[in-house]
């Protein structure tokens, strides 16, 4: 999977049904700016003109459109790519994971829980 990820400049998950895009973190991990839908997790993960574009669920139109405005844009693919990995290190990484769950406790947000 890494070397098929590494081979990308882009990441498109546009799903019409999917519970949670475990994919979108991993592609994030590598340093890949994502596009998905709301379906994947999409509008937790991804932050909006930062880490990466959300379309509509099942607009091909809106797709093809994103895809085409991005295609040539090697700098701003990397410029989020930079960001989407800086981001998923930050706040879904394990040791992150588990500064934010040691926080919660310590701070008696059980309800986090």
């Amino acid at each position: 999977m890494e070397r098929f990820l590494d081979s990308l400049n882009v990441f498109c998950l546009p799903s019409e049904k999917e519970s949670f895009g475990l994919v979108l973190i991993e592609a994030m991990a590598r340093g890949l700016p994502v596009i998905s839908t709301v379906t994947t997790g999409g509008r937790h993960i991804v932050q909006i003109d930062a880490t990466g574009w959300l379309v509509p669920i099942a607009d091909a139109d809106a797709l093809a459109a994103t895809l085409h405005e991005i295609a040539s844009d090697r700098a701003e693919l990397a410029r989020r790519g930079e960001i989407a990995y800086c981001d998923i290190i930050e706040h879904s990484s394990p040791k992150s994971s588990g500064r934010h769950l040691l926080q919660a406790l310590e701070s008696g947000a059980t309800e986090l829980l």
